[in-house]
């Protein structure tokens, strides 16, 4: 009672202070108005944790003698009348870890509804029981269509769950696609009949390849909000599974089943005929999951084999082979089969505009040197870098 009437006094001498302790130790004072609860509330509800922010250590929020502290620098509360209003700290952390450790942390303990789709391998949305054990992709045909342009327009809708600055996260992770690929995401127009529709639900999920109508991509604010991720799921809608999932993975990977924790999780390592596209496993894939995922007893779950060194799961983009597999998937490449391996040496990833060959993008993001006339691949030569 004491505590609540000397908040009351302070909050009527319209100034709370703010001491925020930077990533360097800088600190930032600020001064706040009688609003300050609702104003401090709306201002970080973007900022809880799995939305890219600047790498704060701590928020230190002080009313005077009224200090509410929950859970150290974890999170903090604000006493405001008697009321506490939680003030998430950006998780500076969450930067360094990769997508896979970032989409395990964001689904662990989840509780499904019976209205939500179930999720199998972590993040990847099914229908009900009969479609744990089907690979939509070999059951059925997943691929978006491609236009007479040699784009595949993909349209998408983000909903108003989201703030701006959010909704630019997102944004640049479909955007992304169209700077090494051919795939387009633009928004979607009355006339669309399948699209993807981005929200925030519980959890990240996506289901595997073009489902028809409208297909949910959940990017849960808290937790889903990273470059990486959207990547991942866009990945999925597209027609990608994980990379430990392929049909080859026991030539690469060992799973020891022994360390997953038991029941829901042991699926998570199935093998199904996944679109590999002729290329070899990629252990810095955005698809493959870290050596610890879904342990039980903090012991690696995974082992690359032959060679136990190998580093793997701590992609946090798409990697070389990713981008390789989608533009050979949906053939963005114009290389001939004879000519993939000067295609490879020469880092080319698409082609964008027709056989005159007007743009080239590259993985390394040199450019191509184009003859006067219409040329065949093998008569273009790269720029040094």
């Amino acid at each position: 009672m004491v505590i609540k009437q000397w908040t009351q006094l302070f909050l009527q001498a319209q100034i709370i202070h703010i001491w925020a302790v930077g990533s360097r130790g800088t600190y930032i004072n600020a001064a706040v108005q009688p609003a300050a609860a609702q104003v401090l509330k709306e201002s970080q509800v973007s900022t809880a944790a799995g939305v890219e922010q600047p790498p704060w250590l701590c928020v230190c929020v002080c009313v005077c003698v009224c200090v509410c502290l929950s859970c150290g620098c974890v999170a903090l509360q604000v006493c405001c009348h008697g009321c506490c209003v939680e003030v998430l700290r950006s998780d500076g952390a969450a930067e360094e870890l990769s997508v896979s450790e970032l989409l395990e942390r964001a689904n662990r303990n989840l509780v499904r509804s019976v209205d939500e789709p179930a999720l199998v391998e972590g993040d990847v949305a099914v229908d009900g029981e009969a479609g744990r054990n089907a690979d939509p992709c070999t059951a059925r045909g997943c691929m978006w269509g491609k236009w007479s342009d040699g784009k595949v327009y993909v349209p998408y809708y983000i909903t108003n769950h989201f703030s701006s600055r959010e909704k630019a996260i997102i944004t640049r992770g479909l955007e992304s696609f169209s700077s090494f690929s051919c795939i387009r995401f633009r928004p979607t127009k009355s006339s669309d009949r399948d699209w993807l529709s981005i929200e925030s639900q519980n959890g990240c999920y996506s289901y595997v390849g073009r489902r028809g109508g409208k297909q949910v991509v959940s990017l849960a604010r808290r937790g889903c909000l990273y470059h990486g991720t959207v990547q991942h799921e866009l990945l999925h809608a597209l027609g990608f599974n994980h990379e430990q999932t392929r049909n080859d993975r026991d030539r690469h990977i060992k799973v020891l089943l022994q360390n997953v924790q038991s029941g829901k999780w042991s699926h998570n390592f199935r093998k199904i005929a996944t679109l590999n596209q002729g290329t070899s496993y990629d252990y810095n894939s955005v698809m493959q999951y870290h050596k610890y995922a879904f342990s039980k007893n903090n012991q690696p779950t995974m082992l690359p084999i032959p060679n136990s060194n190998v580093s793997f799961g701590n992609a946090k983009e798409m990697s070389r082979a990713d981008i390789a597999r989608l533009n050979t998937l949906y053939k963005c490449l114009t290389c001939k089969r004879t000519q993939l391996n000067l295609c490879c040496r020469s880092n080319i990833v698409e082609v964008l505009g027709t056989i005159n060959l007007q743009h080239w993008i590259l993985i390394n993001g040199t450019s191509l040197k184009k003859k006067k006339k219409k040329s065949s691949v093998q008569k273009l030569e790269a720029d040094s870098p």
